[in-house]
């Protein structure tokens, strides 16, 4: 199962394939993947699905984005951080 300690070290990995990004990783929050324009990434683990980690695609900050589309994907764990990368630019990030 993908536990909090695993989903820390994978944000960690993918910071520096995902260009400008940085983890944020504190106890009280969820994992971040920030960028200094405001984009925002958070990774989460997936309910009954250990293979799997989550990826949403956060909204400027200052909009709570509520009632708005949420912009997420999925992806296997097991993948290399570079291989995570080009899914998340090219399935979730604006070109």
């Amino acid at each position: 199962m993908v536990n909090r300690q695993e989903i820390e070290e994978l944000a960690i990995k993918l910071a520096p394939v995902l260009d400008g990004f940085t983890a944020e990783v504190t106890e009280d929050r969820p994992v971040y993947l920030v960028r200094p324009d405001g984009a925002c990434l958070v990774v989460h683990r997936v309910w009954k699905r250990p293979e799997r980690a989550r990826i949403i695609a956060g909204y400027p900050d200052g909009d709570a984005g509520y009632g708005m589309p949420r912009h997420e994907i999925t992806v296997a764990v097991a993948r290399s951080p570079e291989r995570i990368a080009a899914d998340i630019r090219r399935r979730l990030l604006p070109a």
